[in-house]
């Protein structure tokens, strides 16, 4: 009986000693091949298998970076394949230069076991991040002055609003602004290449902005792509442009838009806050074939409220857009 009593003890006994040498050895940087475990550290929860120098990886995706390290650059190591888009949400202060291994396949996973190779999703939360350095060798993904681009620097993917600088010209050969990529951003004034087709959503969201010039060939804008740009007061839009999304200049500071007139897609609440004059009248190209809800209106209780008078084509659909919302129009003559 004492013999089935010892074994029963070594049974239960051996597995959690194997399971605690494990979990000495993920902090001191090796592999760990048991099941992964969970960490409560910054006010976060999550799952990891291996810690390097201090930073949490799980299944070769940076995890956790945490908000203790004082260093002002960091090598993620060599071997890393994804960076999980809140890996360096507490990184603040310190953190200054981000380095990028060759290994890197994916950044900003908010899954980890649903990801693409690469694949940039516009989600990461960098800190205090600055600089992005891509290892040149990286098949995916590059870095000019430390600017964040696809491998062919065809899309810019990320400006960090910790960046200082107050102009910043996108280099010729970027044809996409991608999703969130300005977001916050310091720049006062961003010059945009010739070869610009496509700007995407919230790309400069309640940046610090007070001029731009789009250039001919841009033929998108994406939805809050300038909204909360309170500072910016002029636009002219190119006559390529066919596409502006919802809430795209909302609350901006412009005082006049005229509309381009081969614009064929305007979103719901386009330009919804801007404070032009109640008098002003806006000229709907003919060229409009799908229109968004109180594209120009402004005001946020009834008492404030009202719309610009619309000038608009007979029988065109923006004529019929205004009849149906009951806004003032006048047809063009």
């Amino acid at each position: 009986m004492k013999r089935w009593i010892g074994m029963l003890l070594i049974a239960c006994v051996l597995p959690l000693f194997i399971f605690s040498c494990h979990a000495e050895s993920s902090v001191t940087g090796e592999l760990n091949d048991a099941v992964p475990m969970r960490a409560e550290m910054d006010g976060m929860i999550f799952d990891y298998d291996t810690v390097i120098d201090g930073v949490f990886f799980k299944d070769d995706i940076l995890i956790h970076y945490p908000a203790s390290k004082t260093e002002s650059s960091y090598q993620i190591p060599e071997g890393t394949v994804g960076i999980h888009h809140d890996a360096f949400l507490k990184a603040k202060g310190y953190l200054s230069d981000l380095l990028i291994p060759a290994s890197c396949e994916t950044i900003g996973i908010d899954d980890p076991w649903n990801h693409s190779l690469g694949k940039y999703y516009p989600y990461l939360d960098y800190g205090s991040v600055k600089n992005f350095i891509v290892n040149e060798d990286n098949p995916y993904f590059s870095s000019r002055d430390g600017v964040l681009f696809t491998f062919d620097q065809s899309v810019l993917l990320l400006y960090s609003c910790n960046r200082e600088e107050t102009i910043y010209t996108v280099p010729q050969g970027v044809k996409e602004i991608e999703d969130d990529a300005f977001r916050h951003n310091r720049c006062l004034t961003v010059y945009f290449p010739e070869s610009l087709l496509f700007i995407g959503d919230y790309a400069f969201y309640n940046s610090n902005l007070e001029f731009i010039a789009f250039p001919e060939g841009l033929w998108k804008i994406g939805i809050d792509a300038f909204a909360q740009c309170v500072n910016l007061r002029h636009v002219t839009f190119p006559d390529s442009l066919l596409e502006i999304g919802a809430g795209a200049f909302e609350a901006c500071g412009l005082e006049d838009v005229t509309l381009p007139p081969n614009l064929k897609r305007i979103g719901t609440e386009t330009f919804y806050g801007v404070e032009i004059e109640e008098t002003t009248e806006i000229k709907l190209p003919a060229s409009l074939e799908c229109i968004g809800k109180n594209i120009f209106e402004f005001g946020y209780s009834s008492e404030d409220y009202w719309s610009p008078i619309y000038l608009v084509y007979d029988a065109s659909p923006a004529m019929k857009w205004a009849i149906t919302h009951r806004y003032h129009y006048r047809i063009i003559e």
